[in-house]
């Protein structure tokens, strides 16, 4: 399992049933009729990782990165097309999860590949990579205690930002952390900015991941349920300036732990993982930014 997009989405299963979400790249979630946008959509199994808990995409649009959370192993895999899932080939590299991270809330690679970021339930970890993209070229894991991220993690496009949403009794948040260099984590600092979306989330549905877009205009929170909110930013990367744009037609999941990834280059493709099928699947919007 991320935005400047309009979301409805599409599953293939085993049925060939299709459930769709098409991505807007104008800046906005809107509740109209499918007819008026297209969307390529691929799947891909991923084979080698069981529960494939988070995913990440390079900024060349080449490298898919997943954490395999009941296999313990953070892995990739490459396209040979940049963006095009049904490319993807076999796992290329592959090493071990960070300690107290067998379930995680995002994964993230650098700018350059030189670094992987893999953020847990209360812990961050970052390691660099002597080769890029090649995370079995990775030096050890530093590990940095942060605050609730049960409800998913998203990083903003220039790597400065990270938001988390928590998950409590009746509420749910998502908070606003800055890092003075750019996918530092070891900088993390919470910049004192929530957002309180419990009133747009329904009372039966949660956070289960959070993305961003590719101008830090844009946050998205996929709830359990199927639904997706937007909200806008008036200043980019800033929480304080957040107005609920809108919310998506429901969806339907295959499991309640999805996780996106999100093309926060070109704000044009979005990436969705399911645990329990043990695949990927991509969406491409027919408007880029």
């Amino acid at each position: 399992m991320a935005c400047p997009y309009r979301i409805e989405r599409t599953r293939r299963q085993k049925t060939n049933q299709k459930r769709r979400l098409i991505i807007d790249a104008g800046g906005s979630v809107y509740n109209e009729d499918i007819a008026d946008w297209s969307a390529d959509v691929s799947s891909q199994a991923l084979n080698y990782a069981t529960s494939p808990y988070s995913i990440g995409v390079s900024s060349d649009g080449v490298y898919l990165l997943v954490h395999g959370s009941l296999s313990n192993i953070i892995f990739t895999k490459a396209m040979s097309t940049p963006w095009d899932l049904s490319t993807l080939g076999a796992v290329a590299t592959s090493t071990a999860e960070p300690a107290s991270s067998s379930v995680t809330y995002g994964c993230w690679f650098n700018d350059d590949g030189t670094k992987i970021i893999i953020a847990a339930a209360t812990l961050i970890s970052e390691a660099t990579l002597s080769t890029p993209y090649d995370v079995s070229s990775r030096g050890a894991y530093t590990q940095t205690t942060i605050g609730s991220w049960q409800g998913g993690a998203a990083m903003s496009y220039d790597g400065l930002r990270m938001y988390s949403a928590s998950v409590g009794a009746g509420t749910q948040t998502i908070t606003e952390y800055e890092m003075t260099t750019a996918y530092d984590t070891t900088t993390l600092a919470a910049t004192g900015n929530t957002l309180d979306i419990s009133d747009k989330i329904s009372a039966s549905g949660k956070p289960e991941d959070i993305v961003c877009g590719s101008v830090g205009t844009n946050i998205f929170a996929i709830t359990d349920n199927g639904e997706v909110h937007q909200w806008t930013m008036g200043t980019a990367n800033d929480l304080s300036t957040a107005t609920y744009t809108g919310q998506s037609p429901p969806f339907t999941l295959t499991s309640t732990f999805c996780r996106a990834a999100f093309d926060r280059t070109n704000g044009r493709y979005l990436y969705i993982s399911d645990p329990t099928l043990n695949d990927v699947w991509a969406y491409e919007s027919d408007r880029a930014n």
